[in-house]
């Protein structure tokens, strides 16, 4: 159940953060519409007295708030894109003009007159550049700031007579101004905030969309936790089954038994167990284990002497090519070749002795 919880967590955070990017990135789309509604709405209430019952009047009235609405916020959105644009080839120029400035100041200390003349008069040069691209982006920027008022401010004064009718039953001035004010506002904010901070909302999406740090952890934990619960169930289904712990007892009473059995023989051998400091001896429970090195010369015994027959002077390298083992084995097997040879031609020696024996009988 727990594990669940933490790959539910993971998505719920995953699709947190995505409603999230959809909301920056929808913002704008948001602010139009609303912006229409409550353009299209206040000018039907400036207008109600015209319309007097005339059904016919909403639909032109609707289409004519709507289109305001466009154009106001054309205004508005238009002039903040063009200031935004104008502070970053502002950024643009400033940082380009101290990389020149950089570049060109290198291995100043090691220069003669005639050379730092010629950096000061570059300097001008390109200070003189940097301020006419500055000068020239802040003018366009100077430009566009009115249109950009004028715009917000269109839209929260017509925006405002539809929220001065929703508040005004409140009937303190003191909160219906600043509420339907506030409420009216609140488009061009999200026109400033989207525009003016786009390169930063840009990066900030990209981290959105790009944040799989906690699936990532999260699935790694989950491998762990599956391989534990699973280790887990089959301790306690090895638990249900008698058989298997039934035998796992055997062996541990047999393993009993016998360090009982040499306690035993300790005390008949007269051995004073209360003196060995708690640390008593022990003799092998289960047999020692085959020296794997014989086991396997004794599986080839028979096709090792056949090679030693046919090559009686091969070197060590050449058994270890010809049976695939460690030199050490190499050694140990020619050893015990040539000892088993000398205890066949004694063998064959005594029986030989023998025969002459019985011939000179």
């Amino acid at each position: 159940m727990a594990n669940k919880l933490n790959m539910a967590i993971a998505k719920t955070h995953q699709v947190s953060t995505r409603l999230v990017g959809m909301q920056i990135t929808a913002g704008n789309f948001i602010a139009i519409g609303l912006s229409a509604v409550q353009m299209t709405v206040g000018f039907i209430f400036l207008t109600a007295g015209l319309i007097a019952g005339r059904w016919f009047m909403y639909p032109p009235i609707g289409v004519i708030g709507t289109t305001f609405a466009l154009l106001v916020e054309r205004l508005s959105l238009g002039g903040l894109m063009s200031i935004r644009r104008a502070n970053e080839q502002i950024e643009q120029a400033d940082q380009l003009y101290y990389e020149r400035l950089r570049k060109a100041r290198l291995g100043r200390a090691e220069m003669d007159e005639r050379q730092l003349a010629e950096l000061q008069r570059v300097e001008e040069e390109l200070k003189e550049e940097h301020d006419r691209l500055v000068t020239k982006e802040t003018k366009k920027r100077n430009l566009n700031l009115p249109v950009t008022i004028a715009g917000m401010l269109l839209s929260a004064s017509v925006g405002d007579i539809f929220w001065h009718q929703i508040f005004e039953p409140l009937g303190n001035p003191w909160l219906v101004y600043p509420l339907s004010f506030a409420c009216a506002a609140v488009i061009g904010l999200t026109f400033i905030y989207s525009e003016l901070y786009k390169t930063f909302m840009d990066e900030n999406l990209g981290d959105i969309i790009k944040d799989n740090d906690l699936m990532k952890v999260t699935a790694a934990n989950e491998r762990e936790a599956v391989q534990l619960d699973v280790m887990i169930e089959s301790f306690d289904r090895m638990r249900k089954n008698e058989e298997i712990i039934k035998d796992a007892q055997d062996c541990v009473t047999d393993a009993l038994v016998k360090d009982l059995e040499n306690f035993a023989d300790m005390v008949a051998e007269g051995v004073d167990v209360l003196k060995l400091d708690g640390q008593r001896r022990r003799r092998r429970v289960l047999p020692a284990p085959r020296n794997a090195k014989r086991t396997l010369y004794r599986e080839h015994k028979e096709a090792f002497a056949a090679f030693m027959q046919e090559h009686p002077d091969a070197s060590l390298p050449e058994i270890q090519e010809a049976f695939r083992i460690s030199r050490s084995a190499a050694g140990e097997w020619r050893l015990s070749y040539e000892q088993e040879q000398e205890i066949d031609e004694g063998q064959y020696v005594e029986a030989d002795e023998e025969a002459d024996d019985d011939l000179a009988v």
